[in-house]
């Protein structure tokens, strides 16, 4: 895996200031974490933060450092949480959803992570049922992708090198 974008992101100085404080911090934790660098993530956010991408992010980067499965209930109580509030952005609640769902994932529990996401639910605009549907096809082909690495690695020898292969028969 590539990191370029991901190391940018982690050496990035956040603003001590909102707007951009908020959305900087986030930026770079979720970086550090696709880095395994999550415990640096889980320090970087306060404790108190009252902000639910924030508490889920750093709830994420708690998830993927110690494996802890209290912090899974944690994010659906955060999720439910999210969903009943009324002055939280839509764009906010999916950020929230979203994080939920790579530690449902992580942990191997797809289905959850896919009924986090609202996938198979009866949505009240064809908009939304298609943004679901479109997210979690790539979202299934993501973990299609990783799955397939793994097993590649493991299951199939190198290429023979070139030498060895002008002598062989063609298919």
């Amino acid at each position: 895996m590539s990191t370029g974008a991901y190391e940018s992101l982690a050496d990035l100085t956040v603003p001590d200031e909102e707007p951009d404080h908020t959305s900087f911090l986030l930026y770079k934790a979720r970086a550090l974490i696709a880095l395994n660098r999550a415990s640096e993530a889980e320090s970087l956010i306060p404790v108190d933060a009252d902000s639910f991408p924030l508490k889920a992010t750093r709830s994420l980067a708690k998830y993927v450092d110690a494996g802890d499965e209290s912090v899974l209930e944690e994010l659906r109580d955060l999720c439910v949480e999210v969903d009943g509030e009324e002055n939280v952005s839509e764009a906010e609640k999916w950020q929230v959803k979203v994080l939920a769902g790579i530690a449902f994932v992580r942990a191997g529990e797809t289905e959850e992570a896919l009924e986090t996401l609202g996938v198979g639910t009866n949505e009240e605009s064809l908009e939304a049922c298609v943004a679901h549907t479109a997210f979690a096809v790539s979202f299934l082909i993501a973990l299609l992708r990783a799955e397939l690495r793994l097993l590649s690695k493991s299951t199939y020898p190198s290429p023979a090198p070139t030498s060895q292969r002008r002598n062989s028969p063609a298919l």
